[in-house]
Order: C-alpha cells, then structure tokens, then sequence
C-alpha cells in the first residue's frame, strides 16, 4: 500500500512540475540564488565544498520529508473514510 502511495505522490509531483511554476514561486528561486551567490563569494573552495554538500542534504531530507508527510495524509484521510463508513453502517 505504501508503494502505492509514494507512486502517486511521485505523479502528482510530476505533473505539477510539468505545469510550470507561479511568479511567486520564481522569485524565490530568484532570491535564493542571489543569496547563495553572495554566500559564495564569502567562501573558500573548502567553506563552499561544504555547502554545496549542506544543501544536497537538505535538499534529499525535505523531498523525503514531504514524501512521508503525504503518505501519512493519504493513510489518515484512508482511516477517516473508513471510519466513516463503519460508523454509517452501523446506524
């Protein structure tokens, strides 16, 4: 079941990717990358090797996160309907 689940989280992130991204959403790429840029530019080649890694980390950590966070809703929203149900039959 689980599988199922993180298939269709890995579709619904596709297809939203697939449909583009809000002006919103751009400037705070926009930001992120100006803020970076200058936070490099402070940095040795080391200090900025360890960023890099830093934010791959984070990167993989969120994904993760937001995966397990929807297969989590997806589970809660199965037991509300199922209880639901069970409730409504025995009435």
């Amino acid at each position: 079941m689980e599988s199922i689940l993180k298939d269709l989280y890995y579709q619904y992130y596709q297809n939203n990717c697939k449909k583009g991204i809000s002006n919103e959403e751009r400037e705070l790429i926009r930001l992120l990358e100006i803020n970076r840029g200058k936070l490099e530019a402070l940095l040795n080649a080391e200090q900025k090797e360890r960023l890099d890694s830093f934010i791959t980390s984070y990167e993989e950590f969120y994904g993760q996160s937001c995966l397990e966070e929807f297969v989590c809703g997806m589970k809660l929203g199965g037991k509300m309907v199922t209880e639901m149900l069970l409730n409504d039959m025995e009435v």
